[in-house]
């Protein structure tokens, strides 16, 4: 088997298999409901119905928004990557001491009050544009790469580690 078959049918399955995650099922109603709400309108007879144009266009650009997010990971993973492997001595001294740091914070010995909050953006009463749902995407990438971080890693470093054109044959 190719280097390039089995990179892209392990990494659809890792994805699929993220997917399904525990915390990435019970947000999906939350996300089809956000997506949804500025689409429902009410018939003659009191009878919600939704514009499924509309609702498939946030839906879309909801899709792009993590997708942009994930290319510029990778992109900008393969090319710190090249960096980073040439300092990797001062960086993986500059690391270790961030997680002594982030784990004595964990333990309640230090205490750091930026980690301590919260940004949350009040969407009630904004129109949910196919904009809105692209950004909503985007960040929303950024709250589940820890629920997908082990998959995504795992792909990134693969990524890296092989040569440009041992998975672009197929």
């Amino acid at each position: 088997m190719e280097v390039g078959l089995l990179f892209y049918s392990l990494t659809f399955l890792g994805g699929f298999l993220s997917f399904f995650s525990p915390c990435v099922i019970p947000i999906i109603p939350i996300y089809f409901s956000f997506l949804a709400g500025n689409g429902k309108k009410s018939d003659c007879y009191g009878n919600i119905i939704y514009n499924q144009k509309k609702v498939f266009f946030n839906t879309l650009f909801f899709i792009f928004g993590i997708s942009t997010s994930f290319f510029i990971l990778g992109v900008s993973f393969t090319t710190i990557g090249d960096f980073a492997f040439s300092q990797k001595y001062i960086i993986s001294k500059i690391g270790g001491v961030i997680i002594i740091i982030l784990g004595l914070f964990q333990l309640g010995i230090i205490k750091l009050n930026p980690l301590h909050k919260e940004k949350r953006i009040a969407y009630s009463d904004k129109k949910i544009t196919p904009f809105v749902a692209f950004i909503t995407g985007f960040t929303f990438s950024f709250a589940w790469t820890p629920c997908v971080g082990p998959i995504l890693s795992s792909v990134l470093i693969l990524a890296a580690t092989l040569k440009d054109n041992s998975i672009g044959n197929l």
